[in-house]
């Protein structure tokens, strides 16, 4: 069979292709030998693969992208950076919602968001851990909520009012009572997720099992694509870890609005809302000063310079007199002076 060279119906280059490729093989651009093969081979940068000149043409120093098939990006960047705003206010609503619940300083901040296969995931997690899988009514994919032994036992002696947790933390897998306990700690969060997702679409999400090993989770292949978004509990002086993985078969129905999203950026008045919130929960933690006034009188100087030991001052009020709650200095209530288990206490009876 004759070459494609000698019949002539091969790709020719015109001349100022050839002054291209030369330009660029004296300029360490395109090495010698790739240059021979793309010319000999008719393969060439500026024609298709065994085409004519008409095929796209492409740059000769334009550099190759590697491509991990292992670690496939199932999602672009405007996508994730649209998780990521999801994520950070349901992080804010839901730190603010375990603090009024719970009466404790409990902060939930957003720390990564990776692309990385289902192994990987699991292979993250330490054994025992605490996982929940949650699922959407009639639709598919798992959603797994993991919070981390490092912050579950505190948060479950936190609930039970046991004072501090032990040292070191037990390493074993929580009993029935304490999964128990710990949902107080994952139905508001999973109420608070099913919120933040609501923004973009209703989305119910329902808490349908609990595992405490890793490798008893085959929910997915484990070369399923997930996007894990990692998150720091802080409970008091106790923080760890809790992690969501989301597989790409529950993000696939909000591709469209994830897009839009992370092209226009967080709406401006989830911000102002959350931050409402979260200032409110911040003002109701700091602490005043109370006093019952008892009597007030109006003394120069010179009286209270003349007081000696045993002297008695007439305040006019009878022992059955109002007293007056104050708050920084200033009048709230009017209340009775009464004894409570032996101490002496204030009835409130009418605003001041």
């Amino acid at each position: 069979m004759a070459d494609a060279a000698e019949r002539g119906d091969g790709p020719v280059m015109d001349q100022n292709e050839v002054d291209a490729l030369l330009a660029a093989m004296q300029s360490g651009a395109l090495p010698a030998d790739e240059g021979a093969a793309a010319g000999g081979a008719g393969a060439g940068p500026f024609g298709g693969a065994g085409g004519g000149g008409g095929g796209p043409h492409y740059g000769l120093a334009q550099a190759a992208v590697p491509y991990d098939f292992r670690h496939p990006q199932r999602l672009s960047k405007d996508r994730v950076h649209a998780l990521e705003i999801i994520h950070q206010i349901f992080a804010r609503n839901a730190g603010a919602a375990l603090t009024g619940q719970f009466l404790a300083h409990i902060e939930l901040r957003l720390d990564a968001v990776n692309q990385l296969t289902f192994s990987e995931f699991l292979l993250s997690l330490p054994t025992p851990t605490c996982c929940v899988l949650l699922q959407r009514p009639g639709q598919p994919g798992t959603v797994i909520l993991e919070v981390n032994p490092t912050i579950a036992f505190p948060v479950i002696v936190l609930l039970l009012g046991r004072g501090r947790s032990p040292s070191p933390l037990p390493e074993r897998s929580l009993t029935e009572t304490e999964w128990s306990v710990l949902r107080t700690l994952i139905d508001p969060l999973v109420a608070e997720l099913r919120t933040a997702w609501s923004t973009i679409k209703p989305t119910a999400l329902e808490v349908v099992s609990q595992e405490s090993t890793p490798q008893l989770l085959s929910v997915y292949p484990p070369n399923e694509p997930v996007v894990l978004l990692g998150f720091t509990l802080a409970v008091g002086e106790h923080s760890g870890p809790l992690n969501l993985c989301l597989p790409h078969a529950v993000i696939e129905p909000f591709l469209a609005e994830l897009a839009e999203r992370g092209s226009v950026g967080t709406p401006r008045r989830e911000v102002r809302e959350a931050a409402t919130i979260s200032m409110r929960q911040a003002l109701l933690r700091v602490p005043v000063v109370a006093a019952g006034v008892l009597a007030e009188m109006t003394l120069t100087l010179r009286d209270i310079l003349d007081m000696e030991r045993d002297d008695r001052l007439e305040t006019g009020r009878g022992r059955e007199g109002q007293v007056t709650l104050t708050v920084e200095g200033r009048p709230f209530f009017h209340g009775e002076l009464t004894i409570q288990r032996k101490r002496h206490a204030i009835r409130i009876e009418e605003e001041a």
